[in-house]
């Protein structure tokens, strides 16, 4: 794009017909747009394929039996105290709308979104955002959208 600006601002100072350097600027813009909504929808299928992935790992974890056919529940320490472990796996969650992992975010401010149908998480705020996935005590709480900073 930066080129074909230099050579649009040349033609102008030449005084020369400025439509081909105007059509190559339009072009550069056009292929800039493209890359920019490919690398959105590469983000979000990444995030999906992390969240699956993860969902699958903590559903593997959380099995009663380990690969090789013994035991895999950590053993409770004997005594009048009683350990409760209770986990979840995170949910699929699916990220809609103007997603940019990574982005500079509004410290303090989000919205929460939960399960809905259950294991199934859909985010589309009305803004550019980043995710957090909450855990509580161990247990998933829900996923914060992120108001990313413009």
């Amino acid at each position: 794009m930066s080129t074909a600006v230099t050579r649009l601002r040349s033609g102008v100072a030449d005084d020369v017909d400025t439509e081909a350097a105007l059509l190559e600027l339009r072009s550069a813009t056009d292929r800039v747009g493209a890359s920019h909504q490919a690398n959105v929808a590469a983000a979000e299928a990444a995030a999906a394929a992390a969240a699956a992935a993860a969902a699958a790992e903590a559903a593997a974890r959380s099995t009663d039996v380990a690969d090789d056919g013994t035991d895999a529940t950590p053993p409770i320490a004997p005594g009048p105290v009683e350990r409760w472990v209770v986990t979840h796996p995170i949910p699929i969650i699916e990220a809609f709308g103007d997603y940019r992992p990574g982005c500079e975010v509004i410290f303090g401010e989000w919205d929460w979104w939960y399960e809905d149908p259950p294991g199934y998480v859909a985010i589309d705020p009305g803004y550019p955002y980043d995710i957090e996935v909450m855990e509580y005590e161990g247990r998933y709480a829900g996923v914060k959208s992120l108001p990313c900073m413009v």
